[in-house]
C-alpha cells in the first residue's frame, strides 16, 4: 500500500512540472522529492516521468493517475476539516461533582449557559455531600471545597468561598440588626452541626459572644438559608449559597470570613478529552467573570463589606 504523503508529492510534481519547484512548494528538499517519486515508481513497476534537459515529461500512466489522486487529495481536505470541527459539535456525556449547595444554585444557573453554547453535549450534575472518586471514573470533574493532593490529578483554583452574616429583613424588623460580632448576643441563630461545617462552628465558637443562643443547629448551608429566609434567625452562610435568596440582606458587614478556596479537579488521563476540557473551560471562565467568587457580596447593602 503506498504512502499517502508519496502521493501527495507525486501531486505536488505534476502541477509544478519539477522537483525543485514542488520541493518548494512542499518545504522538502529536492532529494527527498526525488526518493519519493522513486519509491512510488518502484511500488508501481513503472516510471511515472520521463527526464529531460528542459524538466519532467509525465508518462501515460502519470497522466491516468492523476485525476484519482486529486480524488485523494480532495477526501484528505475534507477529513482534516471534519476533524477540526469536531470543536463545533462536541458530543457525549460529562459528570460534573459539586457539593449540593453550588450545584443546586450558582452551578445549575450557569450550565445553562454552557448548553447554549454546546447544545449536543450532555452534563451529569451530581450533587454530592461526599467525595467522588475521580482515580475510579465516578465523575469527569469535580468542584470541591478542598484542595486535593493526588499527584494524578490536576487542580485548578477557582476563587475563594466568602462567608457573612445573613438575615431576612422581616427578623431584622422585629429582632434589631447587629452591626458587630458583639451585636449578635441575644439574636436567634443558626449553628452547624457536624464535620462538614466544622471550620464555620469552629470560628463562630472561637469569635461570637459566649451567650449567643442557637435556635437551629444543621449539617446543611442550604437548610441554614431556608431557615433564615422564613425570617428565623442569623446565620453565616457562604455567599454562593445567600445569593439564592436576593432578599437577605448582610448583618455585621464588617466580618467577611474566607475560611475556604474552590477548586476544580479532574484526572489528568481525561484533562485533553474534547468535551471534558469544553465544560472545564467554561466552568473556568465563568468562576473567574463573576465577582461572588472573588469574595463580593452576593447580596450587597449598604455598609456591606466588599471583602
Amino acid at each position: 500500500m503506498n504512502d499517502w504523503d508519496d502521493w501527495r508529492v507525486f501531486l505536488a510534481v505534476m502541477e509544478a512540472g519539477s522537483f525543485t519547484k514542488a520541493a518548494e512548494c512542499l518545504s522538502l528538499n529536492q532529494p527527498t522529492v526525488g526518493r519519493r517519486i522513486e519509491a512510488l515508481e518502484n511500488q508501481l513497476g513503472e516510471k511515472l516521468f520521463q527526464r529531460h534537459a528542459r524538466g519532467l515529461r509525465p508518462t501515460e500512466l502519470a497522466d491516468k493517475l492523476l485525476p484519482h489522486v486529486r480524488l485523494m487529495a480532495d477526501g484528505a481536505t475534507s477529513a482534516s476539516r471534519v476533524a477540526a470541527s469536531q470543536g463545533d459539535c462536541i458530543q457525549g456525556v460529562v459528570t460534573l461533582s459539586a457539593a449540593p449547595a453550588v450545584a443546586n444554585g450558582w452551578l445549575a444557573r450557569k450550565l445553562a449557559d454552557f448548553h447554549c453554547r454546546h447544545p449536543k453535549l450532555e452534563i451529569s450534575l451530581q450533587g454530592n455531600s461526599k467525595v467522588v472518586d475521580l482515580n475510579a471514573g465516578e465523575a469527569d470533574i469535580a468542584i470541591r471545597l478542598f484542595r486535593p493532593d493526588e499527584p494524578q490529578l490536576v487542580i485548578r483554583r477557582l476563587g475563594v468561598v466568602a462567608n457573612r452574616f445573613y438575615a431576612h429583613p422581616d427578623y431584622l424588623a422585629s429582632q434589631g440588626e447587629p452591626y458587630t460580632l458583639g451585636d449578635l448576643a441575644g439574636h436567634d441563630m443558626v449553628g452547624f452541626s457536624d464535620m462538614l461545617s466544622s471550620y464555620e462552628m469552629v470560628w463562630l465558637n472561637q469569635h461570637i459572644p459566649a451567650n449567643t443562643r442557637y435556635v437551629l443547629k444543621t449539617n446543611h448551608a442550604m437548610t441554614a438559608m431556608q431557615f433564615v429566609s422564613a425570617g428565623g434567625g442569623i446565620a453565616l452562610l457562604p455567599d454562593y449559597v445567600a445569593t439564592l435568596n436576593p432578599a437577605l440582606k448582610v448583618v455585621c458587614p464588617e466580618t467577611v470570613i474566607h475560611l475556604r478556596d474552590i477548586w476544580l479537579v479532574m484526572h489528568r488521563d481525561l484533562a485533553k478529552t474534547a468535551r471534558i476540557r469544553a465544560l472545564a473551560d467554561f466552568l473556568i471562565e465563568a468562576f473567574d467573570n463573576d465577582p461572588l467568587w472573588q469574595g463580593k457580596a452576593a447580596n450587597p447593602t449598604d455598609g456591606a463589606a466588599a471583602g
